[in-house]
Order: structure tokens, then C-alpha cells, then sequence
């Protein structure tokens, strides 16, 4: 199993684990307004966040662009019925289009560095993995959807109208998902990225956390295709 290899391949991450049955992943803030989510129903294959943390070490050493220097809150795989899936999952307070924009940044890094390591790995073919990240965090406004909608039909395709659609496309369209296609990611266009060891595409899901509640439980199969 790719734990198995991981550590065998990077021994100082030891906390690179099997967790049966259910995972939590928590938000380091203290003043967060969203805590932690807790995923549940399956046999998880949890990866250290710090390995892609120290990645960022290396590319902002190297003077990379900044897509490679942010991360997400945590990383998990787990089997399927017919098919492996990797959750990528990122933790905010409020819906903000600025935020939760962000936060899809920090999980295309994140899953570009990871990739790196997991590509060395005997058994791993990126083919047989379905790449998908989660965005947590409260709900938004009617209101400031309506406002996103109008801005994500403005002709321009300056960075606020980006934001506004992947924000819209996330909550408010009829699949309430937003597919990234790493070909058409103006943040990898000018960077030379092996088609090989990426997936093509990250299918990105909103959760929702309505308050007073700071913590969430969700059923992996919930999004298992």
C-alpha cells in the first residue's frame, strides 16, 4: 500500500498512517470559525501535510511561482468500489470569493508537490486515481451569490470575475462542483508541467458549515462516483 512505500521512502514522516473507519482533519487557527471535519466511512491512507509543506521550502528557495508555495489542510486516499480516490481538503471561516479562491490554490500546490513524491512509488498510477478537492467552510449569502453571478458574466476575465466564477460554479450551479482542467489553469499556463504524473483535471466541492456548528461530519461515499 502507498503508506507502506511512503514510509520506507521518507522515514522521517512517520505520521504518514492507516486510519480505519473515520478521520478528522482540524483547522490550526485558533479563532476559526470552522474547525474541523471528520470524514467517515471508509479505511483511510492519511499522508503528513509537512511533506508538501517542506516542498515549498524547496520552491520559494528556487524563486518558483507562487502556486507552489501554498498548502492545504490535509490529504487522504482511500479505496472505492472500482476506483482509488485522493480528497484534498481545505479549512475556512467565512465565504469570501477572495478566500475560497485562494483555498482552491492551496489545493492544486498541494496536490502538484504531492504527485512529485507519489509518482516514485512502485504502485502508483496517477490513471487509477480520482483527484477531488474540498473546500469547508460557512455558507454563502444568497445575496452574495446573486452578486457573483452578475460578476462571473461580466466580459472581462480579470481576476475578479475568476474568482466570482469558480465561487458561483462551486455553490450554485446545477452540480454544485467546479472541474479544474490543468491545461486551461491560467496559474500552470506558462509553466512546464509533464502531462505523466499529474491528473488531468481536479473536480473541486464546496461543504458547507452552517453556525453555531464549528465541526462537520461527511460520508466519503457522499462523492464517490
Amino acid at each position: 500500500m502507498f503508506c507502506d512505500d511512503l514510509r520506507k521512502l521518507l522515514p522521517a514522516y512517520q505520521n504518514v498512517c492507516y486510519v480505519k473507519d473515520r478521520y478528522t482533519i482540524h483547522e490550526s487557527s485558533t479563532d476559526s470559525k470552522v474547525k474541523d471535519i471528520t470524514w467517515i466511512n471508509a479505511n483511510f491512507q492519511v499522508f503528513n501535510p509537512d511533506i508538501a509543506r517542506d516542498l515549498t521550502c524547496f520552491f520559494r528557495s528556487a524563486k518558483s511561482g507562487d502556486i507552489f508555495c501554498f498548502n492545504c489542510d490535509g490529504v487522504f486516499l482511500f479505496q472505492g468500489e472500482s476506483k482509488k480516490y485522493l480528497f484534498l481538503c481545505e479549512l475556512k471561516s467565512a465565504f469570501d470569493s477572495s478566500d475560497i479562491y485562494h483555498a482552491s490554490n492551496q489545493i492544486n500546490s498541494t496536490y502538484i508537490k504531492l504527485s512529485m513524491i507519489l509518482n516514485l512509488l512502485p504502485n502508483f498510477r496517477k490513471d487509477e486515481v480520482v483527484v477531488k478537492g474540498f473546500i469547508i467552510s460557512r455558507p454563502p449569502d444568497k445575496t452574495y451569490l446573486r452578486d457573483l453571478h452578475k460578476q462571473s458574466m461580466m466580459g472581462n476575465k480579470g481576476k475578479f470575475t475568476t474568482e466570482a466564477e469558480f465561487c458561483y460554479d462551486l455553490c450554485y450551479n446545477s452540480e454544485k462542483k467546479h472541474m479544474l482542467n490543468f491545461k486551461h489553469c491560467h496559474q500552470f499556463k506558462d509553466i512546464p508541467l509533464g502531462s505523466e504524473s499529474i491528473a488531468d483535471r481536479i473536480e473541486f466541492h464546496h461543504i458547507p458549515v452552517a453556525a453555531p456548528s464549528t465541526s462537520i461530519a461527511v460520508d466519503v461515499m457522499q462523492y464517490v462516483c
